[in-house]
């Protein structure tokens, strides 16, 4: 896992504790059977299709079988996800809830727990969340996900019990693919709506910067809220429906490499921490830039937009062909991956 995500030595091993009576982490850390009873781990929710339950005869098992794509239905299997969490803690039990390195799948489901549980948003049950495991971040996919959920929770009547909310929940979610015209929630279309108002601020940020001498305040909040949310879009080859946010997202990358090297990119004066404190900065806009930039390569084959427009070569019958099949591809040829640690090297951390 990049370090885009904040991630420490290690951290993705650990059990975090989020509320009472739930705990998430990775699969690494539900191997760990002494550490599990030492937290009183009753029941454990694997957010996987696939993977083994570590230690059935130590802790009862429920799955959520979600593959980490952005176009995989989480909400179709939130209830179920829900009602195995709500009865675990209702009979005393505490929750183990990992997917693979709790990140995305396993931490979507804590956020949705807690936006059932509390009436909280979906902002305000991540931000919890992440209080207590910094490195949770669904992918955009979810995250969308998880906001039409907020939508679907204002229907739901707060003082009746667990079980008959579920019940009211369960006709509203969306079945089946996200991707198909006949949807009511159309996946795409979200991704789409959420690329375009990130690539809105971030024309807005550089159109301030050229008029503006000194930005150096409000250029660390404009890295430190976009990069991670492109590093995952071109991390899980996230798709618009809109197919000139290709264009844009090209122009808007452009743009940030060239205020990362020179022009009104914040050149850091006075002491030697200030000027640190310029070049992580412009480190981390330059890293944002070509992170863009990779995603539009990588996407434009996909949207119909023909080859490369930077260099490197693309497989791209081999990719759409997975596609087709309902396989997302995460394997990259070792350019790409070159290519990708070079600007985790110079994003370093964006957390």
């Amino acid at each position: 896992m990049s370090t885009g995500h904040g991630m420490e030595a290690g951290a993705a091993t650990e059990a975090n504790h989020i509320v009472n009576g739930i705990f998430l982490g990775s699969a690494i850390a539900a191997q760990d059977v002494e550490a599990m009873k030492k937290r009183s781990i009753s029941h454990v929710l694997i957010c996987h299709p696939d993977m083994a339950e570590a230690h059935p005869n130590h802790f009862a098992y429920g799955r959520m079988p979600l593959p980490d794509t952005t176009e995989s239905n989480l909400l179709e299997l939130l209830p179920d996800a829900l009602e195995f969490l709500c009865e675990a803690r209702g009979s005393g039990g505490c929750v183990f809830v990992h997917c693979a390195k709790g990140i995305s799948r396993s931490a979507s489901c804590v956020i949705a727990l807690l936006m059932f549980e509390r009436g909280l948003s979906f902002s305000e049950a991540w931000q919890t969340c992440k209080q207590k495991r910094p490195i949770v971040y669904p992918n955009v996919g979810f995250q969308e996900q998880l906001k039409h959920f907020e939508s679907l929770l204002s229907c739901n009547d707060r003082t009746a019990p667990w079980p008959e909310r579920l019940r009211q929940l369960r006709p509203l979610v969306p079945r089946g693919s996200l991707e198909e015209p006949g949807s009511h929630f159309k996946i795409h279309d979200a991704i789409g709506q959420a690329m375009g108002a990130m690539l809105g601020d971030l024309e807005a940020f550089l159109e301030e910067a050229a008029s503006e001498p000194d930005m150096s305040q409000r250029q660390a909040e404009v890295w430190k809220r976009h990069g991670p949310f492109f590093e995952n879009v071109q991390l899980y080859h996230a798709l618009p429906s809109d197919q000139t946010l290709l264009q844009r997202t090209r122009l808007t990358a452009e743009k940030v490499c060239r205020f990362a090297s020179g022009g009104k990119a914040v050149k850091g004066g006075g002491s030697a921490a200030n000027k640190a404190l310029a070049l992580d900065d412009n480190n981390k806009a330059m890293a944002l830039g070509k992170m863009m930039l990779a995603w539009v390569n990588a996407s434009g084959p996909s949207l119909g937009q023909g080859k490369l427009l930077l260099g490197g070569e693309y497989d791209s019958d081999s990719e759409s062909e997975e596609r087709d099949s309902g396989r997302r591809s995460r394997s990259r040829s070792p350019n790409k991956v070159l290519l990708m640690c070079c600007y985790y090297c110079c994003c370093c951390c964006y957390y």
